[in-house]
């Protein structure tokens, strides 16, 4: 990897040329992620009384245990899907 010392200013105009030349989908919606993430500040999500209800719930079923591993649910979903 080579290290370019350059300005701001040569910085954008390179970016800006790989992005105007690029074809990949994968790389301009990393590129609008990290563009996003610079401009935009931290979303902060509301939740209503019924959502902190169910994760209260949830939260009391995973101290009680009561709860299925990723592997255990899916065994039980490929039990389900062979009925």
């Amino acid at each position: 990897m080579k290290i370019i010392s350059m300005n701001i200013t040569e910085l954008k105009l390179e970016l800006i040329q790989t992005i105007a030349q690029t074809q990949s989908d994968a790389l301009l919606n990393e590129i609008r992620k990290l563009v996003r993430m610079d401009s935009e500040e931290e979303e902060i999500y509301e939740l209503n009384q019924a959502q902190i209800h169910q994760i209260q719930i949830a939260e009391q079923q995973i101290t009680e245990g009561k709860y299925l591993t990723h592997e255990a649910a899916q065994k039980q979903a490929e039990e389900w899907l062979k009925d």
